[in-house]
């Protein structure tokens, strides 16, 4: 390239630079020329009022609020029965729960850890699923007492649609959601006086009511083949053993020996579903276990002069005290099903976990009986649909309420022992109810507690606290000591017309 070539190179370069021409805002602008800083205007915003009808919240009206409520019970219902079935034998949680277990016993694994420290850490894990179950079971009982608070009335067709369409709406979500639920809902409503029909149940497909219970189709059960018993038939249970009685009283005459024979009665086992039942191989003394039930056994011939019915004395038994009657009731996980109550004497004792602590009362009026975990809304439903009516019971003391130490809504608490106290008078008609007041160790809620004891004082028949320097507890601050228990005791004593 030459020297000229490139000097024209440069000035056309040159002259590009100073008149390169660009677009700004649809006119022709040299870069020499000064820029023209443009701003920009915004625009107003236009704002929503909070009062637009159009964009308001829609207000719910009493059949909407009344039909999510009745949805929120069966809902709660239905995951508190989940969980326990996972719990009590599902054969796929059981192998996830146990390897968890078996993480936490060896999530603070000392070095070289002694057979004591083993052995702490494994009970510190099984402790771990029944903790899980109480804190949710707690959480449901609290979530359906909250929601039964929210409970509207009307007239009797509106609650009998909104239970009809609340259930349509279960069954729509929760295919698998069991009868049981739905009664047990039904009663609380019917304790918080809406009064509907569970036995109408509605299709989730349409809205026809029907009465027809769906057909179930069972296949019957196969024998196994091939020479082989199944597990039923080799292992019969202590209970399928029938022996004979034998009659305490001997008689005078001779009595002549005589076989007897020992019966396996087939029945079902009932095993656990953790437990494969699948046929087992017959063993070769399985024929010689079966010659050997048929047993000859003979009795010696008594002596004459020995006749006469045996007593309690023969055998140094102790003797049975009629006077104390006092009964614990296990709930085995379901309290609903497995709790009731029959009255037998002019005056009961009814209350939680606490009243089993009470010493002997041998008086042939009174019986007692304690219920484990038990509640106001539990104790409520409890003398409602378990206990049958009783004229007879003259008097009545509920010591119920140290296990709602957890329910800060006031209202709950006020509407709980209001149904407490309500079935009470329509279970014992010519009883005196009688809700002595809440004695609390300071670890426990003093605020909730506080509150259900004011609520407590309005009743008729008020008892007063037991005195505080009487008064003391076991470690976890809830259960009575033996001898407090039995000051708790001399102190209604004193209140009751006994």
């Amino acid at each position: 390239m030459t020297a000229k070539r490139i000097e024209l190179l440069y000035g056309f370069l040159w002259e590009a630079s100073e008149e390169r021409r660009w677009h700004v805002g649809g006119g022709v602008k040299k870069l020499s020329e000064p820029c023209v800083e443009q701003t920009f205007t915004p625009q107003p915003v236009v704002q929503i009022s909070k009062n637009n009808s159009n964009m308001a919240a829609r207000k719910l009206t009493d059949f909407q609020v009344l039909t999510r409520t009745i949805f929120g019970i069966l809902r709660t219902y239905h995951h508190q029965q989940t969980i326990r079935k996972t719990i009590q034998g599902s054969t796929k949680i059981l192998p996830r729960v146990i390897q968890t277990k078996i993480q936490i016993a060896n999530t603070f694994k000392p070095c070289i850890p002694t057979v004591d420290t083993s052995h702490l850490l494994q009970e510190n894990a099984n402790n771990w699923l029944q903790t899980g179950l109480q804190i949710s079971d707690e959480h449901h009982t609290h979530t359906i007492s909250a929601l039964l608070s929210k409970l509207t009335k009307m007239t009797k067709e509106d609650e009998q649609r909104a239970w009809e369409v609340a259930g349509k709406w279960a069954r729509f979500k929760y295919h698998n959601i069991q009868k049981g639920n739905f009664i047990q809902a039904a009663e609380d409503l019917d304790m918080m006086g809406i009064r509907i029909s569970h036995h109408r149940t509605l299709i989730p497909d349409t809205t026809i009511l029907t009465t027809q219970p769906k057909k179930v189709k069972t296949r019957r059960p196969q024998r196994p083949t091939g020479g082989q018993s199944s597990l039923g038939s080799t292992m019969p249970s202590l209970a399928s053993i029938v022996l004979p009685s034998t009659n305490l009283l001997l008689a005078t005459g001779p009595r002549h020996s005589q076989t007897l024979t020992v019966g396996v009665a087939s029945q079902n086992l009932g095993f656990s579903p953790i437990i494969p039942l699948t046929p087992t191989t017959r063993r070769p003394g399985s024929e010689a276990l079966r010659r050997a039930l048929v047993i000859t056994k003979t009795l010696p011939e008594p002596e004459p002069e020995c006749s006469r019915s045996l007593t309690t004395e023969d055998y140094n038994l102790p003797p049975t005290s009629p006077t104390n009657v006092a009964t614990r009731h296990e709930h085995h996980g379901d309290k609903k099903k497995n709790w009731s109550l029959t009255p037998s004497r002019e005056v009961l004792i009814i209350g939680s976990s606490n009243i089993s602590r009470l010493p002997p009362i041998n008086n042939e009026k009174i019986h007692v009986d304690s219920y484990l975990g038990a509640n106001l809304i539990q104790a409520a439903h409890l003398i409602k649909y378990k206990t049958p009516t009783s004229e007879d019971t003259k008097e009545v003391l509920l010591c119920f309420g140290v296990n709602d130490r957890n329910t800060e809504n006031i209202a709950i608490l006020d509407n709980n022992l209001t149904q407490l106290l309500s079935s009470a008078k329509k279970t014992f008609p010519n009883a005196n109810i009688h809700i002595p007041s809440i004695n609390f160790s300071p670890g426990l809620p003093l605020t909730t507690i506080r509150k259900l004891n004011t609520l407590i004082e309005r009743t008729p028949g008020h008892i007063s606290q037991l005195d505080m320097k009487d008064f003391s507890t076991e470690r976890d601050q809830v259960h009575w000591t033996q001898e407090t228990a039995k000051k708790m005791w001399d102190h209604w004593r004193s209140s009751l017309p006994l």
